[in-house]
């Protein structure tokens, strides 16, 4: 299997087949932003193809099933396809490597950059992206937070303008996120959070810590 030249060319949907092992299986608001960008995006990354090995002029889809499933339903006649030539261990290989080295972004980042683009794209910002209204609403909350810093004496001490911080970072799962704002709204509901997001993220850990070992917070 070579890469030197990929042959790019538009396939007619109906020529196109599902390929029987691909485990990649997509929740519900994945799919509904895959329509969404693909209806005002159009195919901007193409399915990727061979030959098919048992149907004479049809293509089986290595990557891009869902993709396909899209444009069977908005009756598109044809897709962009980057057509390659495979056995079926390499096919399968291939369909593995596409669906697990794509990467999953930093939420920091991430948060950040949604952050920088909202002000212009307003209401249209989660379209084409797969979280939820709340699950986005969390990661844009984690692009005010700096994990550097937080008050270690207290929940409500007032921390001195020089005084003594400890730096704490640490990484979570991103279905952790809304678990965290769920906290600071309870915990800020009967505590004076400081307005520093950076302070208050601190007084939230010592509440939990605190709970969790049994001590007044």
């Amino acid at each position: 299997m070579t890469f030197d030249k990929l042959d790019v060319r538009e396939v007619s949907v109906a020529k196109l087949d599902p390929n029987p092992w691909n485990p990649n299986r997509m929740d519900d608001r994945t799919m509904e932003a895959t329509r969404e960008s693909i209806a005002k995006h159009g195919f901007i990354a193409p399915v990727t193809v061979r030959e098919h090995p048992d149907r004479k002029g049809r293509f089986q889809i290595i990557d891009g099933e869902h993709r396909w499933k899209v444009a069977q339903e908005m009756k598109a006649a044809a897709v962009p396809v980057v057509v390659i030539a495979a056995s079926d261990v390499e096919a399968k290989k291939l369909t593995i490597i596409l669906n697990e080295t794509r990467g999953q972004a930093d939420t920091a980042e991430l948060g950040m950059l949604l952050a920088e683009i909202r002000p212009e794209l307003g209401d249209e910002l989660g379209v084409g992206l797969r979280w939820t209204e709340s699950e986005l609403d969390s990661i844009l909350a984690v692009a005010q937070d700096d994990w550097s810093s937080f008050d270690p004496d207290g929940l409500n001490d007032t921390p001195p303008a020089d005084g003594d911080f400890t730096t704490l970072q640490i990484r979570v799962p991103d279905d952790f996120l809304p678990l965290w704002e769920q906290a600071h709204e309870a915990i800020g509901e009967d505590a004076d959070l400081d307005p520093d997001r950076r302070v208050a993220n601190g007084q939230v850990v010592m509440r939990v810590v605190r709970s969790f070992l049994g001590e007044k917070g």
